[in-house]
This record gives C-alpha cells, structure tokens and sequence, in this order.
C-alpha cells in the first residue's frame, strides 16, 4: 500500500481523479477493517467471560458494533471493488486484439 500511495504521490500532476480514489478508498477500508477486527476481539472476550447461557446489555452492544462494523467495512470493499472493476485505468486494460481474420496456420 505504501508503494501505492508513493505512485499516486509522485505522478500528482498526471494522475486521474480515479486513482486517488481507489487510494482514499483503500485506505478508508483499512482503517474500517482494523475497526472490526477490534470490536470482534472484544466481543470474543466479553463472551468467554459472560455466564454460559448469558447474554447481558453489554454482550450485546458489542455484538451489534461488530455489525455495523462489518457493514461499514464491507461497504468500503464494494466501493473499492467499483472502481477498480467499473473504471479500470488505461494502463490495466489488456491490449487491444488485432482484427479478426482468418486463421493463419
């Protein structure tokens, strides 16, 4: 990702609109994920210390930020995803074909 973001940093004046998004994005789905890997590792301790059988007021708000943790994160992914597969930058698009024409061999 750093590599990514020295790119983007040193081509500022030639680079699209495009690839400083799919940056911002990306660093907005990192961010999104360490967020989730938080509220999980949380919720995983407050479970192995609640009573079996237990859920109290406090379990459950933690499970419901990792919901939304997850929905944030995974939202995140989907707009990283669009604009790589929506908009792809001249650069990764496969050459173009020749013409069609008969089989040489």
């Amino acid at each position: 990702m750093s590599e990514l973001r020295e790119t983007v940093a040193a081509a500022r004046g030639a680079i699209s609109f495009l690839s400083s998004a799919v940056v911002l994005w990306y660093e907005e789905l990192e961010e999104a994920q360490r967020l989730l890997t938080s509220a999980e590792d949380e919720l995983v301790e407050a479970l192995q210390s609640a009573p079996v059988g237990e859920l109290d007021e406090q379990v459950m708000t933690l499970a419901q930020r990792v919901g939304t943790a997850l929905t944030i994160r995974d939202g995140r992914a989907l707009t990283v995803r669009h604009l790589l597969e929506d908009y792809p930058c001249p650069s990764s698009r496969p050459p173009a074909s020749p013409s069609a024409g008969p089989d040489p061999s």
